[in-house]
């Protein structure tokens, strides 16, 4: 229990840390700490570390402080980890209280009406307006198939035939969003897979009538933006305890087994299929037929309450306060909203595989790179590619500002595409880039060691860590 109940005095300065092992949606639940912060010491800071990417255009923040230290502030709220959550989810499921009601009880906070809330800028926005220009009178449903959490996929194949349906049966605008770390690139719709960064897609989602896809990260972007999903929500906990809105529809099924990537409890049936292939009957028992059903229901109120629902995203809009005018950051550097990414993907090796069991999701290694301007990072880029085989997906993580995602993807792949022979297929590429503390850079380097990679010169295996410690030895570094 956080000490927030028991404060004493009005505080001047809080930090809320949500730097961890989290997920995007472990951190979009967290968001609604600053609504009550802000109603029990409304002339207090409000200082945000770890939530850049998410929370950038919050009204409620005051301060993105990324390197001062807890002794600056007079409280700092830390989710520090997701088990008791966990464990007292089921209890607050029989008090009809939602997740977010349970974070906030969890720092000593009262249930809130209101669900967290993701802020979209203008400009973000405008970056998209001429995609929809002709499009006025089509819904816009952006869609994913892609989802690191094995036993939350549907299926790109059945994502695809809802795909070819809606766009068939009801003329709308698809556009599918997504990784493609695991699925997609389904060929329907505008396909912006893996070329776009969190914020553009948290922009695209603000656009978009309405998003398809599985229960995940994007499920929480979507809601937090205010936009209403569609989701084969398989057998996690009841998607009522995480509705950001009564308008959406979660399909789910209700076997003894729920929450199995929590309590390591699976069934016999499980046991005996691919679960890394997401082929579990929670999920697999929901038909295309029934997703074409709800759909057709949930289009029909979407087009029917379109000009409200819009209404109250501009509304959202407006509110928003762009971190650009905020005069109190550390250096100007730190407006990058990309500073201190974590990933907590599964995989082997991977980030906290100690942790993760053999059925997450397969990632290739994240490598913590030089500086992009050296162009050092091509020789890592060429070891890696004649490594890992095109089907697996990695990582590249490297400090680039100001560079974003897409930008170095593009350069990237031109790259490699002059280094394979020609009709190799390019790998599954996923770009993060940010600013690395010492710390986080030991890590990185510490996970890319654990690849091994032929040496051009003697043909020996050689670790990532030892071709760039030879570079560096040979005066290149």
């Amino acid at each position: 229990m956080s000490d927030v109940a028991t404060f004493e005095g009005v505080p001047q300065r809080v930090l809320v840390d949500h730097a961890g092992n989290k997920g995007i949606g472990d951190i979009v639940c967290e968001l609604n700490y600053y609504r009550a912060l802000r109603q029990r010491f409304p002339e207090a800071q409000l200082a945000s570390r770890g939530s850049r990417r998410l929370a950038w255009g919050n009204p409620l923040i005051d301060r993105f402080d990324e390197h001062s230290p807890d002794s600056a502030f007079d409280r700092v709220i830390r989710q520090e980890s997701l088990g008791p959550i966990a464990a007292d989810l089921k209890a607050a499921l029989h008090r009809n209280e939602t997740i977010f009601d349970l974070f906030l009880r969890h720092q000593g906070f009262d249930p809130l009406p209101d669900k967290p809330e993701l802020f979209v800028l203008p400009r973000e926005l405008d970056e998209w307006r001429p995609l929809f220009a002709e499009s006025e009178e089509r819904l816009v449903i952006a869609y994913s198939a892609d989802s690191k959490e094995p036993d939350r996929r549907w299926g790109q194949e059945r994502f695809q035939a809802v795909a070819r349906y809606l766009e068939a049966m009801h003329g709308v605008l698809l556009i599918e969003l997504g990784s493609g770390l695991t699925e997609g690139h389904l060929g329907v719709g505008l396909d912006l897979v893996g070329k776009t960064d969190l914020r553009q897609t948290m922009a695209l989602l603000a656009s978009a009538d309405l998003f398809m896809g599985n229960n995940g990260g994007l499920t929480h972007l979507a809601g937090g933006v205010g936009t209403p999903v569609l989701v084969p929500w398989g057998a996690n906990s009841p998607y009522e305890a995480y509705a950001y809105d009564e308008l959406s529809v979660a399909l789910g099924t209700a076997p003894p087994c729920r929450n199995c990537g929590w309590t390591g409890v699976f069934l016999t049936e499980c046991l005996e299929v691919d679960r890394t292939l997401g082929r579990t009957p929670c999920t697999q028992d929901i038909s295309v037929a029934d997703m074409q059903e709800a759909a057709d229901e949930l289009i029909a109120q979407v087009r029917a309450e379109r000009v409200a629902l819009r209404q109250q995203k501009e509304r959202r809009i407006r509110r928003s306060r762009d971190p650009v005018t905020l005069s109190d950051f550390e250096r100007e550097s730190g407006l990058a909203p990309y500073a201190r990414q974590h990933l907590s993907m599964g995989g082997e090796p991977g980030w906290f595989e100690e942790h993760r069991p053999d059925h997450f999701a397969r990632l290739r290694q994240i490598v913590a790179f030089p500086d992009w301007s050296s162009g050092e990072w091509k020789e890592i880029v060429r070891a890696y590619a004649a490594a890992c085989s095109a089907s697996d997906p990695w990582v590249l993580l490297m400090p680039a500002y100001p560079l974003t995602g897409p930008q170095v993807r593009a350069e990237v792949e031109a790259f490699l595409a002059n280094e394979l022979r020609p009709g190799t297929p390019l790998p599954k590429l996923l770009v993060v880039i940010g600013s690395l503390s010492a710390e986080e850079r030991h890590l990185m380097q510490e996970q890319a060691a654990l690849l091994l990679v032929p040496d051009a010169g003697t043909g020996k295996a050689v670790s990532l860590a030892g071709l760039e410690a030879g570079m560096r030895g040979a005066g290149r570094a």
